[in-house]
């Protein structure tokens, strides 16, 4: 249970990269299919490497304790990271941008250089294009399947911050094969899952890879059906980072004290 538990925990922390793909994704209908064949692609994968890291941990043998305290160290460190970085505003030295490319104006938190800037729900409380100067639809995980969509919504095809090498990715398979390649291989938090993969038996760890592609895709999913409805998950930014860091943060205690109390 702590398996799944850790999983749907890990999938439901809401987290900035999701807040702009599900706000594009939302307002730009012409991507429907691409994104229903990235967030398929991405749950494929990540279903074939939760069961090759169970096939390497049966391998071997593992110290249980030692690995389900390892997770709970990662769920504690993850929970202090979420809540460091989206509610006290802490910058990571590998994302501070002092000015946006081509000369802009420095970032002022107003998202001044992301797609949706103009719409007024996504400039009054998003906070993921200005704390480091890049929108979060132009993230390498889905530059390329957002090219059409952040175009559409005024920014300039090789403006600021866009490569003239972009090249949009449209279509349910290629839209797969991004999500396969990409979305699962960038995927952090699969990190925090590895060591109870480590101990999981291959129907835990396909168990683990469904219930964590499903929680994890909760936000997309909610712009892809309920188009501008999404638009309001965005000010509940802080009150949702907080409820899953208090999870995360609860579910890594407990497992640390079963690692040494069982």
């Amino acid at each position: 249970m702590d398996l799944y538990l850790t999983a749907a925990g890990l999938g439901l922390s809401f987290g900035n990269l999701w807040i702009c793909v599900l706000l594009v994704f939302s307002l730009q209908t012409a991507n429907r299919h691409t994104a229903a064949g990235y967030l398929l692609g991405r749950a494929a994968a990540i279903v074939v490497l939760c069961l090759i890291v169970a096939l390497l941990g049966g391998a071997v043998d593992l110290p249980r304790p030692a690995l389900h305290a390892s997770t709970g160290v990662l769920l504690l460190g993850f929970a202090a990271y979420l809540l460091s970085l989206h509610v006290f505003g802490w910058v990571p030295p590998w994302k501070r941008r002092t000015a946006h490319v081509e000369g802009a104006a420095d970032c002022d938190h107003q998202c001044s250089s992301c797609a949706l800037r103009h719409d007024p729900a996504a400039h009054q409380a998003c906070g993921d294009c200005g704390d480091h100067g890049v929108c979060s639809a132009e993230e390498p995980e889905v530059r390329d399947l957002t090219v059409a969509a952040r175009r559409a919504h005024g920014k300039e095809p090789y403006g600021a911050g866009t490569s003239s090498s972009d090249a949009s990715v449209a279509g349910f398979w290629p839209g797969t094969v991004l999500g396969a390649l990409r979305g699962a291989a960038m995927c952090s938090k699969l990190v925090v899952l590895l060591p109870l993969l480590l101990t999981a038996g291959w129907h835990e760890a396909l168990g683990v890879g469904v219930v964590f592609s499903v929680t994890s895709s909760i936000y997309p999913l909610l712009g892809f059906v309920f188009g501008r409805f999404a638009l309001r998950l965005v000010a509940l930014k802080k009150p949702l980072f907080w409820l899953s860091s208090i999870f995360l943060i609860g579910l890594g205690s407990r497992m640390i004290w079963m690692a040494f109390t069982h």
